[in-house]
């Protein structure tokens, strides 16, 4: 599973920040919430915790320039957690 996240989540952030600034809150949601939940499974919780907040905050209408801090946040957090995945990967 870990092998699979990063090619699968690696660019969720800036998926969610293009669905937002298109107006496709429905999609942004989604994947706020499949990567939370994903990240939780894995044991990710700053991921998840970000994630989560990031979906509560789509879902109550908070507007695009009241999201970018957090989004901005996850994309750091998912490139240290995919380099970080990598890393142990190719060391087994």
């Amino acid at each position: 599973m870990l092998g699979r996240f990063v090619p699968l989540n690696g660019n969720t952030a800036e998926t969610i920040a293009e669905a937002v600034s298109s107006g496709d809150h429905s999609l942004a949601e989604r994947l706020a919430h499949s990567l939370k939940g994903t990240s939780a499974t894995l044991g990710i919780e700053g991921v998840h915790k970000l994630a989560l907040s990031i979906e509560q905050k789509i879902r109550h209408g908070y507007a695009e320039d009241e999201l970018k801090e957090d989004i901005a946040q996850l994309q750091s957090m998912l490139g240290e957690v995919c380099e970080e995945i990598g890393e142990l990967l190719s060391a087994s």
